[in-house]
Parts: structure tokens; sequence; C-alpha cells
């Protein structure tokens, strides 16, 4: 029998097929926040995207960690809507900062990070998240993350207040005209689809002017701070200074100077920021298969 592992996310999930005795498959589809999603949509990654790459039949469980997984509601539809597919599976749906959590500390304690599109934070203790930060949702929340960080330079690019390098590839890259942006830019939801789309654009590009280098690089380190601050008031700072402190995700490993510092600022210790939680997953499951 075989274990099923997904690391789900706004724009991208990872499936991994975990077998003891055969190799890992690794699969990659569109993303499955349920928070962002409808049904249709996330049915459509489902039976379009990943069950014409896998059989479900010998596919014992399903742990499922995903973004937009921490309340019950939106827990229960995803469990419903994968099992519609996976009918003979125990399914288990976990929050995305569980899943970072259990990649990094495995049954070790210690506080997580995630920075990505979205940000979170929380203890983990014997593989289980035993306290996750309170923090509101984008864009009062969300702090240290790409679309946070993407909706501070959009609101200095819709001011005209940005630098002419980073101006000119925001224009080159934005679909819609300059009010048809703004007026979405409005709207909760697709305001942090823009943002992350914007950080995802400044970030694959190649800025080499020195004043939007410098400038990316101060707008960052004030988003960070403010998740910092966060976290500060959540868990107190000695248990920040007693406990190691691991970072996960696309923000964290593309901005590692702007994070190092500002923790360190802080008399704050980063043990290690990691891209993705595939690997650590894997390590995970693959322990607990053999035993427990």
């Amino acid at each position: 029998m075989s274990i099923l592992v997904a690391d789900g996310g706004a724009t991208k999930t990872a499936w991994v097929l975990i077998s003891e005795d055969e190799e890992d498959i690794v699969i990659k589809t569109g993303g499955m926040n349920p928070r962002l999603k409808i049904d249709s949509e996330i049915e459509s990654v489902i039976f379009d995207e990943l069950i014409p790459q896998i059989s479900t039949k010998e596919i014992s469980e399903l742990f499922f960690y995903g973004s937009g997984c921490r309340y019950w509601a939106d827990a229960e539809r995803m469990r419903f809507l994968l099992s519609e597919a996976f009918r003979s599976t125990d399914i288990k749906i976990l929050t995305d900062i569980q899943g970072a959590g259990r990649a990094v500390f495995g049954e070790d304690e210690g506080i997580v990070v995630i920075s990505g599109t979205g940000s979170s934070s929380g203890l983990m203790r014997g593989g289980w998240l035993v306290d996750i930060m309170s923090s509101k949702a984008y864009p009062e929340g969300d702090y240290g993350s790409g679309c946070h960080i993407g909706s501070l330079i959009l609101r200095d690019y819709f001011t005209n207040q940005c630098p002419s390098e980073i101006k000119e590839l925001l224009d080159k890259e934005r679909k819609l005209n300059f009010d048809e942006l703004f007026l979405q830019f409005q709207d909760q939801v697709k305001s942090k689809q823009i943002a992350a789309k914007a950080m995802r654009d400044i970030a694959s590009s190649e800025i080499i002017d020195p004043e939007s280098i410098s400038y990316v690089e101060q707008l960052a380190a004030t988003s960070v701070r403010m998740l910092l601050n966060l976290m500060l008031n959540h868990f107190g700072e000695s248990a920040l200074r007693s406990h190691p402190i691991k970072l996960i995700g696309s923000t964290a490993v593309h901005f590692e100077p702007v994070f190092q510092k500002v923790f360190s600022s802080a008399n704050l210790e980063i043990v290690s920021i990691e891209q993705s939680p595939v690997k650590g997953l894997i390590r995970f499951h693959r322990y607990r298969m053999k035993n427990f």
C-alpha cells in the first residue's frame, strides 16, 4: 500500500506518492486553496490534472497539507471534493503550516514560519502543531509574504512613487489597462492575486538598477518587520529565543538576507530557510511508515 502526500498552495500543488519499497513519484498540478477556488476549479485540478497520472486503488491514506484549510468548513469542503476521487482512501486535511512544521522539524520542537505567497507561523512539538499565530487576512495580514510585499510595491506604482525600472516592468507585465487594474486591486481576493503576480514578476526579472534593488529590499524589510512584530506579540520574546526558528517558502528564500538581517536585529537566529516542504514531508512520512 502507498500514501499520497500533497503540499497545496494557492497557485500550485505538489503531490508525492510514497511506497515502502518503491521510488517516490512526484506530480505537479495547479493550486487548490479552498478560500480562493470554487468547487469546479478544484475538481478540475483533481480529475483533469492529478487522476490521469495516478492510480487511486493502492492508496491507503492521503495527507493534504493545504493553504486555506485552517478552518473546519474549508477543510471539510476539501475532504469532500477529494473523496469523490479517492473513495476508499483515508483522507486527512491539515494546514500548510502543519506540513511545513513536519517538514523542517519532524518530531522535534521549534517555531516554523511560512513565507511564500502567504505567510503564517506556528509552534511544533512531536510532529503536531500545538500553537498557531493568529493574524488577520490579507491585506491586514500575510506580512512577510510575497503578496504583502507586492501590495506595498503596487500601492507606490498606482501613485507613481516607485522607481522607473519597477514601473516599466509592471507596465510591461500587466494584462489590464491601468484603470482596470486599479479597480480590481480594490477587491480583496483579486488584490491578493494581483499583488502575488507583481512580486513574482519582479522576483523573476533581472533588476539591475541599485535604486530599484534597494527600494524592493526596503519594502521587503518593512513587511518582514511587521511579521516579526506579530510573532513577538503572539509567542513572546522568550519563546522565540528559546526555540529554533526555521523558515520555508519561496519569498523567504528570495529575500533570505532581508529576513536574516531583520531577525538578527532582534537578536533572533534563523536556523534554516528552505524553498519547499516536499523533501521534508517525504522524510517525515517515510519514517512514520516504518516506525508506526
